[in-house]
């Protein structure tokens, strides 16, 4: 287990809603307090359909026990709620993930087509990369942060990778998706995209 690296808040209001989604990824199990003290864990996903990506929560980690990456599942008794991120999902022990047999397709940006403020998932290759960088959280929780360049047909841009996909092997020339991921102004002007809580990397090559 590994303690959470973001803000969590267990959601209040009844789960309800069906969706038809692609599992894009699934990250570990994390350790989290509730609101009167007790530990709980939870299991954090990334999920896509036509209309999006999204960041999924299940506050009860055997909901996604066994879901693989790439499968099309069913998720019923979702709950959604707004955040500085657009929509995320909430699974409660009411909530339920089946195997469902139908193809969902994830829409996919081009780099030339990121503008600052928005939330991109696009496809590229590695052109430049550092290693990556460890630091201390402002609540004292070691982490680690990466910069890299990716380009497409359409351009290229620099992304900054946090936490624990921070660690993955990478090397020039492999060609990477990245879900989810904010766009925003770097420190020299120019519009960079950040992956952490909610995001996703996949490598393809």
């Amino acid at each position: 287990l590994q303690e959470a690296a973001c803000d969590i808040s267990c959601p209040e209001e009844p789960a309800g809603g069906d969706l038809m989604v692609r599992v894009v990824a699934v990250e570990s199990p994390r350790a989290f307090t509730r609101r009167d003290g007790s530990p709980g864990v939870m299991v954090e996903a990334v999920i896509g359909n036509e209309t999006g990506i999204f960041r999924l929560v299940a506050w009860e980690p055997d909901i996604l026990l066994g879901v693989e990456a790439g499968t099309t599942v069913t998720i019923q008794g979702a709950t959604p709620r707004e955040s500085d991120r657009g929509i995320e999902f909430s699974l409660g022990e009411a909530g339920s993930v089946s195997p469902s047999g139908g193809e969902v397709a994830i829409p996919m940006e081009t780099i030339a087509g990121v503008e600052e403020g928005g939330t991109y998932s696009v496809t590229g290759r590695v052109r430049s990369i550092q290693p990556p960088h460890p630091f201390v959280t402002r609540s004292g929780r070691q982490s680690s942060v990466r910069n890299l360049v990716i380009a497409d047909e359409t351009g290229e841009i620099p992304v900054v990778i946090w936490g624990e996909k921070a660690e993955e092997r990478l090397i020039i020339g492999d060609r990477i998706e990245v879900y989810n991921a904010g766009a925003r102004r770097g420190r020299y002007g120019d519009i960079e995209l950040h992956l952490s809580c909610g995001s996703a990397l996949l490598i393809l090559t």
